[in-house]
């Protein structure tokens, strides 16, 4: 796996830091201990980097994090005391942990692991319900509350959220609460059209009579409907926690840029039009967590050629090089791949 020196400043629309993370090489995250102990700052300091972790990467398994936990100390730069929580958590100390951004991101890659870009998908979820007299309806807003406030605050440790339909009389009129639950896939996409292009899933939510809880995730794709997740759970808690990995999953499963060995090709840019934009590009790549290296090759009219060395595929990286840099995309062979500078 190529991963070497990781440029220190990150790109923050792509992963979503501070201004501070730019401007520092560090990643921040809070977290509340008991004291001013060593022994409270170091537990302090794992569950700010299980924080964060789990924000960069969407990984729900603690297990897969465990190797970079373990090295909490060795990626820590400081900790700051921000004086007593004045919310709930009265009489606890908070406190500002900073990470080395260039040792956290290396960490990752090493783990084998991922990093999720920012701009992530807010699925909109057909939560449809079954009570145990069999009564089948829409997830309700009031009703229902509690549930959705729970399942939307563990998704905020993802940086995730969702959308519910309006369930209104149009939505009623398309596909009833009957039809979501059997999975009649003409009167589904029906409906969905009205919410398309926003990602969508069903969810079936079931009570049991003995607490426990039956859940099914699944999606519509090119007219037949797919089961991600199904599965009877104990209860409400353990079942709302495998809703929330199904969905961070997803996510980390389709945008996640992971360590890549093959090398890339020669990166191409035309149309410079001075050498304002010859330094501009230059800085941008230097300064991107995703580069390791950037050499010029040529530098002819108004084309550059470089050699990048970066732990991402050569698809990831083309979408990184038009997020960071603005560049319109022109083609990508084995010997080259080729962009314009947009104007």
């Amino acid at each position: 796996m190529r991963i070497s020196v990781v440029v220190l400043m990150t790109v923050a629309f792509f992963l979503g830091a501070s201004a501070r993370a730019q401007e520092s090489g560090v990643f921040t995250e809070t977290a509340e201990i008991e004291d001013q102990s060593a022994a409270e700052l170091d537990i302090g300091a794992k569950k700010a980097l299980l924080s964060l972790l789990r924000s960069l990467t969407l990984e729900t398994d603690q297990r897969k994090l465990a190797p970079i936990l373990s090295q909490t100390k060795g990626l820590l730069k400081q900790a700051i005391f921000l004086g007593e929580s004045q919310d709930f958590f009265r009489g606890k100390q908070r406190v500002s942990y900073d990470f080395d951004a260039q040792a956290v991101t290396q960490a990752i890659f090493g783990a084998g692991l991922g990093l999720v870009p920012n701009a992530r998908p807010r699925p909109l979820l057909w939560w449809v319900t079954r009570e145990p007299d069999g009564h089948y309806g829409y997830l309700d807003v009031n009703q229902d509350a509690d549930l959705i406030a729970s399942a939307k605050a563990a998704l905020r440790e993802f940086r995730l959220d969702f959308d519910l339909p309006l369930y209104d009389l149009t939505d009623t009129l398309a596909v009833n609460p009957d039809a979501l639950w059997q999975g009649q896939a003409l009167p589904i996409a029906r409906a969905m059209l009205r919410y398309a292009p926003q990602t969508q899933r069903i969810v079936k939510w079931a009570k049991l009579a003995d607490d426990r809880v039956l859940l099914s995730v699944l999606s519509l794709d090119d007219g037949r409907l797919n089961t991600q997740l199904e599965s009877v759970y104990p209860s409400q808690e353990v079942a709302l926690m495998a809703l929330i990995e199904a969905l961070a999953r997803t996510v980390r499963n389709g945008l996640a840029v992971v360590a890549d060995d093959t090398d890339l090709p020669e990166i191409v840019i035309d149309g410079l039009k001075d050498f304002q934009d010859y330094r501009r590009i230059i800085r941008l790549l230097e300064s991107n967590v995703f580069v390791e290296s950037v050499q010029v090759q040529r530098l002819t009219g108004q084309s550059l050629t470089l050699t990048v060395e970066s732990p991402a595929s050569a698809q990831q990286f083309k979408q990184i090089l038009q997020d960071s840099l603005g560049l319109k995309f022109l083609e990508l062979n084995d010997a080259a791949m080729r962009f314009e500078v947009s104007r």
